[in-house]
Formats: C-alpha cells, structure tokens, sequence
C-alpha cells in the first residue's frame, strides 16, 4: 500500500523491504552515548554509523555512501531525520521499539520505507549544516568557523534546506524538539 504522509511530505510504502539489511547503510541518531554504544554492539557485523560521524564537518564535501538507509533514532530527532533524508530512500525506526536484532530485521522485513516527494535532496554540506544546528545546537557562526565558511553560507544553506523540504520561511526551530534540552 501507498500512502501520503501530508505532514513530513513523503510517500509511505508499507511491505517495501531489501533482500538483506547488509546492503544498507544503518545510521543512529541520539543524543545519548549510553544508547549509541549499546546498538552499535547489537548491529556488529553490519554496516552503522552515527549522525555524529557522518555529519561531522570535516566530512561536508563527501557523498553519502548509500541509497537506502536505516535510521534508528529517538522520537525527538524524527523530524529532523524526515527532512535530512527527504528526497532518498529510508527507513526510521524508534529506538524506544527496539528491544534486540530481531526487532530490527523484523521492522526492515516489514518495514513502511519512505520516499521523499522531492526531486531534489538535500546536499551533504546542507545536511552537515542543518545537522550541526539543530542536533548539536552550534551557533551559525561556531558552525560557520568550523565549516570553513561565512556565516552567509550557512545561512544560504539552511534556506535551501528548508526549501526543498517544502517549508520556505519556517523557521529551523520548527526542526527542533524541546523535549530533552
């Protein structure tokens, strides 16, 4: 079944899954260490990354590796991560429903795979820089010295950001969740 998700701006296909979850690339998303450490140990022998390691700066000119992702993450980052991926090929699975490995491959199995609606993703440096905003809550000029860039740019490039997600002139507040600061 095929379904809009008016609210993120995506197409949700349900029963949408990969022969092997070794072919993807799985990302973890949240702010607790304690968490990150004790999937990464689950999900050994497959390919993990966090949100910290691949949208760390010094890593904003690369491509991203895959075209299909699996991305673990905690219920106050989802909105973050529907707009970082939007435009590509992705799963969000809570963390708060994973419970061991066979939780994981069942939601892959099973899983409702989502496609962004538009034609144009986001860019690795635009996806660093909404990345470093919102989840590592740098200040545009801290992100703007660390990136090599003016403050200009990183302005430029979160405008794009919330451009191509539909949300011209919405504030990138709207990305964040208040819930744990």
């Amino acid at each position: 079944t095929i379904t809009y998700l008016s609210d993120i701006g995506c197409l949700e296909i349900q029963g949408a899954s990969l022969q092997g979850a070794e072919s993807m690339l799985i990302i973890i998303m949240t702010r607790d260490r304690y968490l990150e450490y004790g999937l990464m140990r689950i999900l050994s022998g497959y390919q993990v990354t966090t949100g910290r390691e691949l949208f760390n700066a010094g890593k904003q000119r690369q491509s991203l590796p895959e075209d299909s992702y699996v991305i673990l993450c905690d219920r106050n980052l989802e909105r973050l991560t529907y707009s970082m991926f939007c435009g590509r090929r992705f799963l969000v699975i809570p963390v708060s429903s994973v419970r061991c490995l066979t939780d994981i491959r069942q939601t892959i199995r099973r899983g409702a795979w989502l496609f962004g609606h538009t034609a144009r993703p986001l860019t690795r440096t635009e996806m660093v820089v909404v990345f470093g905003v919102v989840f590592h809550d740098y200040g545009f000029t801290f992100l703007a010295d660390r990136l090599g860039i003016t403050m200009k740019t990183v302005c430029a490039h979160l405008y794009n950001a919330m451009e191509k997600n539909g949300m011209r002139g919405v504030s990138i507040k709207y990305l964040c969740n208040t819930i744990d600061r």
